[in-house]
């Protein structure tokens, strides 16, 4: 396995240049109420250090209770907040990571080819693309191209996109994704263009005429080269 040659900065922060501060992100659901807001989860977080960087995220819920994500800069916070004692009875904790929310694993290219099973609705689906390489290509054949292909039912990605963008951004570089596919977007064709996933292109998407609970699509990372297979 390839190892990373990321490293991170030891000097105090300079005026002109910061750091992003690294968070940790939570699940937590089950909260009774639809109308809970993003604010009001900040307000019943406990005011320690760092307590103005937290990061508050609401789910597009149909339901009567309300599901958010959590980032959190520190470890210490982290541990405030992820003590069951610190939350009303009956709501649910989860580390939330990318492993939680893509459900997907790194395959070879002449796999993506073969029908692979959602772990959502067991239904088959298969990849439509591959590896444009050439004679000049450092890829000396598609069984060593690697890529990174995640399925995620968002349920509305309306109240998703921004948090999608966040997990991304916070991803170890080992980690990143090449093809992002998701399912139960909600929205027209017309409508889905309006969301884009920074540093990803919209490729492929299936809607329906009117905005309802349906449609699928496929965001592939900007420098990713491929072709289209015509034929399976």
């Amino acid at each position: 396995m390839k190892k990373s040659i990321t490293s991170t900065g030891n000097n105090p922060s300079k005026p002109t240049l910061k750091g992003a501060i690294r968070k940790k992100w939570l699940y937590v659901w089950r909260i009774v109420g639809n109308s809970v807001t993003e604010n009001d989860i900040k307000d019943f977080l406990p005011d320690l250090e760092h307590h103005n960087t937290i990061e508050v995220k609401k789910f597009d819920s149909k339901g009567h209770n309300s599901d958010f994500s959590i980032g959190i800069p520190t470890e210490t916070l982290y541990e405030k907040v992820n003590d069951p004692n610190f939350w009303p009875s009956g709501v649910v904790l989860r580390e939330f990571n990318f492993r939680n929310f893509f459900l997907g694993e790194e395959k070879s290219a002449n796999q993506l080819a073969t029908a692979t099973t959602s772990a959502f609705n067991q239904e088959p689906t298969t990849a439509v693309f591959s590896p444009n390489s050439t004679n000049n290509s450092p890829i000396k054949g598609v069984d060593q191209f690697k890529l990174s292909v995640p399925h995620q039912n968002i349920q509305s990605i309306g109240n998703a996109v921004d948090h999608l963008e966040a997990v991304i951004k916070d991803l170890p570089q080992e980690s990143e994704l090449s093809v992002i596919c998701i399912t139960e977007h909600w929205k027209t064709k017309e409508q889905l263009e309006n969301y884009g996933i920074e540093e990803y292109i919209l490729y492929s998407s299936y809607c329906h005429d009117m905005s309802e609970h349906w449609g699928s699509a496929i965001y592939v990372k900007k420098d990713i080269h491929f072709r289209e297979i015509q034929s399976l």
